[in-house]
Order: structure tokens, then sequence, then C-alpha cells
């Protein structure tokens, strides 16, 4: 295996999603997916991955939750790029309180379009935030569309 290839967890309950995250990122990526907040955080104190993909809707902690756990205890590390993947709609006030929180990059509203999230990935590793908002939206799914709205 390539020494190169940056690491990346993944929190998802949904097993499917993970699993088509991590098939859609693991040419380029070695991809860790886990489905419980606790073992997250287990597998982000080891301090071995240059980015993390979270759902914000979890059992047991949810990802905001996760979050500020991850962001007070590794307060004297360097901080790890997040990107939070959400279903909640674009003006729920909790989607606008993570937005808020210094660790997260960029908040991905599903459906999604996977093929953006290794350049998305890319731009969260470089430390360049503003790119990483700007891939993110670009890979929001139309809304209207998605649903089955006028072409």
């Amino acid at each position: 295996m390539d020494a190169q290839r940056h690491r990346v967890l993944i929190l998802e309950d949904e097993a499917e999603l993970g699993q088509l995250i991590k098939t859609s990122l693991q040419a380029e990526y070695e991809v860790t997916v886990v489905d419980d907040a606790g073992r997250a955080l287990e597998f982000a104190r080891s301090g071995l991955f240059d980015a993390i993909m979270t759902d914000l809707n979890l059992p047991n902690m949810d990802g905001t939750e996760f979050i500020v756990s991850l962001v007070s205890e590794c307060a004297n590390k360097k901080p790890i790029p997040i990107a939070v993947m959400t279903g909640l709609a674009q003006d729920d006030l909790r989607l606008q309180v993570v937005q808020d929180l210094a660790a997260v990059y960029c908040v991905l509203l599903k459906p999604f379009k996977f093929q953006l999230l290794g350049n998305l990935l890319k731009c969260m590793i470089e430390g360049d935030a503003e790119r990483a908002k700007h891939i993110a939206r670009m890979s929001s799914v139309d809304q209207e569309y998605a649903s089955g709205g006028p072409e």
C-alpha cells in the first residue's frame, strides 16, 4: 500500500451508505467506516486520520456531540478537518449550530454526488475550507430533481 495515502474516518450508521462512500473513495484513500460515535471517537483519538466525515443523526451520541467531544479531547493535537453529512433541511437550527463549530469544514446535504467526495477530502486535508464548502454545495443533489420535480 502507498505510504502517502491519506486516512479517512467515516461515521455513518446506515451500512449501505457507509459502504457506498467507502467504495467511492477507496481508490484514493484508506477508508475506515464505523457506525457508532463512541467507536469513532476511539479511532479518532489515535491521531491516524487526516479527515473525518460524520452523519448528524446517529444512535446513542449524535454527530454534534461526537464533534464537540472530539474537539475537546483533542484540543492539544492538530485539528482533524470534519465534513458533516445530513438529511436535515438546510434551514434546520441544528444544522446552523453545527456549521458554526470550528472543526467543521463543510456540510453535505443528503443525497449528494459521490464522485466529488475525493476532491472534497483533498481540499479538507490541504486546509482549504472555502474550496471544501464550495465543493460541498456542488455535491448536494438538487432536492427538487431528487424528489421527482420538473426536469
